[in-house]
């Protein structure tokens, strides 16, 4: 293979270290492969002289695979009896050669030193991630047991703090795992935690505080000014043309010009902007451009009001916060440490300890096995090097010796929730001792894909206040003849949104995106696929004619040839690519009407899909004959076929086997409970499989693959009990994790993946499923962490009623939001690099998507894809950088980009059946099964069904139960309700807080609250299942169901819901043997309706 300049340098030079800029499409695994064969075949080294650590173990054997293809061909091809014996002894170092994942090579190194550091080797078993959940649980209800105990009055303060129910810890627990995982990232995890609580110190003025913390608190004040100052002056433009005295405005603004926060004189400074902030802005009746205009300078201000705490309110918060932060963190600590001795019973350990542990034993008697490895090791290479974290860089720096060979590309560092730290690599790129080398061209995509992502990209990463850049080195290149045939534009369909729903940007912000809007996405995805089809395809057929008018080996036909190869796309060239897994049944169910063959990963677990949760019901009814939820789960598979009908005329009888003695189901069961005795797991699962022919008749590839991965389970299982092993599956199916994969080159499926399963892939024509919001959920959480600034909590006022952010938790809140945009935006980059012929984009949007000037500001609005590509295209018209006047100057935008703005779409008028959007329990009985399942609702044969054109009321019923299952079990605050973000009306808002400052819904906090509580159980004859809002579990029971009718009396929910409740109080006796006092509440009337 010929290699470009940049990639044979890369092969060729040695005895130095380097780090390669490898640009998507570049040839990377090209250019590694080509290296290690230069080191082997030219160089002369030995494989055991060499280390090639890669992301996955799939890379690792792809690349010992083309080795060993190699230096068997090398073998054939050999000389000299001196050559034949170095492949071949190549060959017998290649399976034990040191090419792996950082935690095999790691792992390797602990075993052959472990004396080093005084291990027992026995204890070094990788434990299952399962035991190691488990072990986790343990460690924390140890500690949270002797603190209870021991140190309950600092344990319960710190409960308190948290605005914790000591029955409900989660978050205490989600807080101390998140500590845990920071301090992984660390060379030395407990010095770590004495240095963070060394930190917590009383202070008595802001000027001890920490420069990480204050900094940027006085930093987003003045930019908030600045951004004040901005829009006021836009406000006044508009008031002066409407001839209106300006003032009183124009005095605050030049005084808010000359506004700026210091350190030494922060109080005066702050006194003096309070000052200026109170001034009034008058209202101009239908003038929507000037409200537009005085509503974003309304919200600039009440943030800013917001955001401002003085100087001795700052430090009191500080140092209340203090004691629990150090507490805290003392509790991780101890947690940890308990693990750690857990693990050490167990005889294991997990990924973290193989590189930590791998760590001390490089490091330990002065240096003695790192100094082993540098003489011993002669070439070190590591893939993908923009994910590695501080200790894995330290591992590779400690075998290495001037020797290091590292590639990546930090635009393509998306692994963030991994440890990655895409810094270390963009620091070593400008390292003088290092050599760099840039690898632009791209041979993935054609030459429009890669100017229009040169263009894009050149505006987006290039934004005052981003670490990250574009400059021309990251500038792909490409070059090839076939990269310029058959050029499509790249696609940026938008749908616009209903503009008659949100009056004001600030509510168009939160608008949550519907059910119905993202049809008209998947649906337009739909015509443009078939659409794509049927025109290329068309095409295809006539060049293929005229492709015979030429000879072979013309321009013209090579010319025709690239173009054809461009065309015929098949179902499996095409990809569409989703920021998260939550649309992807959505995406199933569209696809699946309208026959497009797709592979949908849906993350939720092969342990969960249909088939596998069939055999487990089998196994279960083995176990316990009187199994009914098992029964009837079997009864409605394809096993047996039985319909709604058949299982709704048994429904007064008893469900057991011995029902079914005349039928086939018991003559299997009869088998299989013989077969049991054998203790042969994998036997008896293998004669389920063949009733009704079902392995072969009613799975799918994927299912079938889930299958095989159930029998390899078992097959650890063979001769041990079936009551073991569903106990071990119970513990693996908590884990979830994604379907067992059965793609290969030859399935001709569109795939439909997130974009972190898309990296390393490429496909002939994507689409990007855009948003137009980006969320960081992280900071919401009750503890944040940060490897340098430490712990921080939220800080509620004496009467717990009011929330605080201190500035240490803005602080980590302000670097956590920058890290996560800047990711975001390598996400962005890596979805738009995936195509190799054509790319489309498409989102649904509103009128504001090109307000946001491209800034820090466009970035901290949270924006998502759409507005950033979109808001980036428009800012090569009014601004361009070098690298897009260049391209610019060769091709228009408009031939690089076609933006269509869509009104509507028209939806065929055949409906489709809705099989994939029944609840789901805990218990195995699939959603594609029609079983016969009582809600308490349908025994009153009550009508619930529902219009999704008519759903508002639906839909603020349910962010009204969700939002009372989210919120603490205390009086709400406004505050409270606003950060889970759901856009309640102020009206909602104040409903919701006086529901829980009701006598009845306070006398509840002294027990034991269980919201959305699931049922499944026998009652009457009948199977009844189904959630309760609300219960709350002492002496007695309290059952609070609360409805959101409009328009109702007193009268009229009892008669709806009386039914109902005396149901579900019914169920409660039978389970629990207690009292149970059962209410309505209802929203509208704001009354608590006894029943």
């Amino acid at each position: 293979m010929k290699f470009n300049q940049e990639q044979q340098k890369a092969i060729e030079l040695t005895n130095k270290n380097i780090v390669v800029s490898a640009s998507a499409g570049a040839g990377k695994t090209t250019v590694l492969i080509g290296r290690l064969e230069k080191r082997l075949f030219t160089d002369h080294l030995s494989l055991d002289e060499i280390v090639a650590v890669t992301f996955t173990e799939a890379a690792a054997n792809e690349m010992k695979k083309r080795l060993s293809y190699k230096l068997n061909a090398r073998k054939k091809e050999a000389k000299t009896e001196e050559e034949l014996q170095f492949c071949h002894q190549q060959l017998m170092l290649l399976e034990n050669a040191n090419i792996s994942t950082i935690h095999a090579f790691c792992l390797n190194i602990i075993k052959k030193h472990y004396a080093s550091i005084h291990i027992d080797p026995s204890s070094l078993k990788p434990l299952e991630s399962h035991v190691l959940n488990k072990l986790k649980e343990e460690a924390f209800l140890k500690v949270v047991k002797d603190e209870l105990t021991y140190n309950t009055n600092t344990f319960m303060d710190l409960c308190n703090y948290m605005q914790l129910n000591t029955h409900h810890l989660e978050p205490l627990k989600e807080g101390i795992e998140t500590i845990f995982k920071v301090s992984r990232n660390t060379l030395d995890p407990m010095a770590w935690y004495k240095e963070i609580i060394y930190k917590y110190k009383t202070i008595y003025n802001i000027h001890e505080m920490d420069s990480g913390i204050i900094d940027p608190y006085i930093n987003d004040l003045n930019s908030a000014i600045k951004k004040l100052v901005i829009e006021l002056i836009c406000l006044l433009d508009i008031l002066n043309n409407h001839n209106v005295d300006v003032k009183d405005i124009d005095t605050h603004l030049q005084a808010l010009q000359t506004c700026t926060i210091h350190l030494d004189t922060y109080q005066q400074d702050i006194d003096q902007l309070k000052s200026h902030l109170s001034f009034k802005i008058p209202a101009l009746r239908g003038k929507a451009d000037y409200k537009k205009q005085r509503d974003i300078v309304m919200r600039i201000i009440k943030d800013i009001v917001a955001s401002i705490q003085d100087e001795d309110m700052i430090v009191k918060i500080y140092n209340t916060s203090i004691p629990y932060n150090r507490y805290l963190t003392s509790l991780a600590r101890l947690v940890d440490d308990h693990y750690q001795q857990l693990k050490r019973q167990a005889k294991g350990i997990d990924f973290d300890d193989m590189e930590h542990l791998c760590y001390k034993v490089l490091i330990a008697n002065d240096y003695q096995v790192s100094n082993y490895y540098k003489n011993k090791f002669k070439e070190v290479m590591v893939d993908e090097f923009q994910d590695t974290n501080h200790v894995q860089d330290a591992i590779i720096n400690l075998v290495g010796n001037n020797n290091i060979f590292r590639v990546g590309d930090v635009k393509q560092s998306i692994y963030k929730f991994r440890g990655a730290k895409p810094s270390i690599m963009q620091t070593l790129l400008t390292n003088k001792d290092i050599e760099p080398i840039f690898i632009r061209n791209n041979y993935r995509s054609n030459k429009r894909i890669v100017d229009f992502n040169n263009l894009l990209f050149s505006q987006l990463l290039n934004i005052e206040g981003l670490s990250i850049q574009y400059n021309q080195l990251d500038c792909q290149i490409a070059e090839l003849p076939q990269q310029a045939v058959n050029q499509k534009p790249v696609e940026f369909l938008l749908l616009q949104k209903d503009k008659t729903h949100h009056s004001s940007l600030e509510k168009k912000e939160k608008e949550e995106e519907s059910i119905e809007n993202k049809e008209a996405k998947i649906f337009l995805i739909i015509n443009k696929i078939k659409e794509i089809k049927k025109q290329d395809y068309q095409t295809y057929l006539s060049l293929k004619q005229d492709l015979a008018l030429f000879e072979p080996d013309t321009k013209e036909y090579q010319y025709l040839q690239d173009h054809i190869n461009t065309l015929n796309y098949r179902w499996k060239d095409f990809c569409i690519l989703l920021r998260g897994h939550a649309d992807k049944t959505l995406f199933k169910r569209l696809f699946k009407h309208y026959n497009i063959p797709c592979y949908i990963d849906e993350n939720n677990g092969y342990l969960q899909c249909a088939s596998v949760l069939t055999i487990i019901s089998y196994l279960r009814l083995l176990v316990d004959s009187n199994d009914e939820i098992a029964l009837v789960s079997l009864l409605t598979s394809p096993l047996y076929n039985y319909s709604e009908d058949d299982l709704a005329k048994m429904k007064y009888r008893s469900f057991s086997i011995d029902r079914f003695r005349n039928e086939k189901i018991y003559q299997d069961y009869q088998y299989l409970k013989e077969l049991v005795k054998e203790k042969d797991l994998v036997k008896v699962i293998g004669f389920i499989l063949s009733i009704n022919d079902y392995y072969n008749t009613a799975l799918t590839i994927q299912e079938k693959s889930n299958i095989d991965v159930l029998l390899s389970m078992a097959s650890q299982y063979i001769h041990d009990s079936i009551f073991n092993f569903l106990a071990y599956f119970e513990e693996a199916s908590k884990e979830g994790g994604a379907s067992a994969s059965y793609i290969n080159n030859e399935d001709d499926v569109v795939n439909v993946m997130t974009i972190h399963h898309s990296k390393g892939l490429q496909f002939g024509c994507v689409f990007l499923y855009s948003t137009t919001k980006n969320n960081n959920y992280d900071i919401l959480s009750k503890v944040l962490v940060d490897e340098e600034l430490g712990v921080a909590l939220s800080h509620y006022d004496e009467s717990y009623t009011y929330k605080m952010d201190h500035l240490l938790r803005r602080a980590i809140i302000h670097r956590s939001n920058l890290e996560e945009y800047q990711e975001y935006l390598r996400i962005l980059y890596v979805a738009l690099t995936r195509a190799k012929h054509r790319l489309l984009i498409l989102d649904l949007i509103d009128n504001d998507i090109a307000y946001y000037p491209l800034t820090m500001d466009l970035i901290q609005a949270k924006k998502g894809f759409t507005t950033l590509i979109y808001r980036g295209l428009l800012s090569t018209t009014e601004e361009t950088n070098a690298i897009s006047k260049a391209i610019l100057d060769k091709t228009p935008l408009n031939e690089l980009c076609k933006i269509t703005m869509i009104d509507d779409i028209d939806f065929p008028e055949t409906g489709y059946e809705d099989t994939e959007y029944h609840t789901i329990d805990k218990y195995p009985i699939q959603a594609n099964q029609k079983t016969q399942r009582l809600a308490p609702s349908s025994l009153d044969q009550f009508d619930l069904t529902l219009n999704l054109k008519e759903q508002v009321g639906f839909k603020v019923g349910s962010m009204i139960h969700k939002a009372i299952e989210l919120l603490p079990n205390q009086v709400y605050t406004k505050e409270m309700i606003e950060s889970l973000n759901f856009n309640f009306t102020p009206t909602q808002i104040e409903k919701l807080i006086r529901f829980s400052m009701h006598p009845i819904t306070t006398s509840t906090h002294a027990k034991t609250i269980i919201k959305e509580f699931p049922f499944y159980c026998k009652l009457e004859g009948n199977l009844i299942h189904g959630y309760m809002d609300y219960i709350a579990i002492g002496d007695t029971i309290t059952l609070i169901d609360h409805k959101t009718d409009s328009d109702v009396t007193k009268d009229i929910l009892l008669q709806r819901y009386q039914s109902q409740i005396q149901t579900y109080k019914k169920v409660l006796s039978m389970i629990y043997k207690k009292p149970v006092e059962s209410y309505i509440y209802s929203f509208y009337l704001e009354e608590f309706i006894a029943v």
